[in-house]
């Protein structure tokens, strides 16, 4: 005789076998996890600086200011250079004239005659200015009757001259100049040896005397 075995629900579900458990789901995306961590490079302090200046290299263009500023420069340099010397050939060149005028004029200073007076005396004060002329004037005036009562005479010679500084306008030159004097207490010819200073000063174009010293 046969048995009939009946199952219930309870025990049917207790022999389902269970689900397999879902992995837990990573937050990190697999792509992501799967690469490898970077690595941190490690450079010293003279690197980092070296490359600080090469992000600081000029771009062409402030290279290109840099040449056109470099050759402003030269230009400016150059141009300073020969101002420079053009000033300095001015300056060469009046003293020169300054110089043959000195001359001339000290040869007038040194050179007089008891009987043409006026015309020694003129020869200075036309190549003075207006102070050194005024002093001229009082002195020769002191010293004309002096020199016509004594005949006297006297012819300047300029030894040697040269120019102790100067501008292109105001030179000074200092003279050697000796005198052959006559008189009437001294008929023989004696010869006085003279230094002096001469200030000569531009005008218009032309040299004047401004002041003399003797030394």
């Amino acid at each position: 005789m046969s048995q009939t075995v009946s199952v219930t629900k309870s025990d049917k579900a207790a022999r389902r076998p269970s689900p397999k458990p879902r992995p837990e789901e990573s937050e990190t995306p697999p792509e992501e996890a799967q690469k490898p961590a970077e690595k941190v490079e490690e450079i010293s302090v003279g690197q980092a600086f070296r490359r600080l200046l090469r992000g600081m290299r000029p771009s062409f263009s402030l290279r290109t200011a840099g040449v056109v500023v470099l050759i402003v420069a030269i230009a400016a340099v150059a141009g300073y250079f020969g101002w420079q010397s053009y000033k300095q050939t001015a300056v060469t060149k009046a003293e020169a004239s300054a110089l043959a005028a000195a001359r001339t004029y000290a040869t007038d200073l040194s050179t007089y005659d008891y009987r043409s007076l006026s015309g020694n005396f003129k020869k200075i004060t036309a190549n003075s200015t207006g102070q050194f002329a005024q002093q001229y004037a009082k002195v020769s005036q002191n010293l004309t009757k002096l020199i016509q009562q004594y005949h006297a005479t006297s012819k300047g010679t300029v030894v040697r001259a040269g120019v102790s500084e100067g501008t292109s306008d105001r030179v000074v030159v200092v003279l050697f100049v000796d005198q052959q004097i006559t008189n009437t207490n001294s008929p023989q010819p004696r010869v006085d040896r003279n230094r002096m200073q001469m200030v000569l000063v531009k005008t218009n174009n032309h040299w004047q005397i401004s002041d003399v010293a003797l030394l």
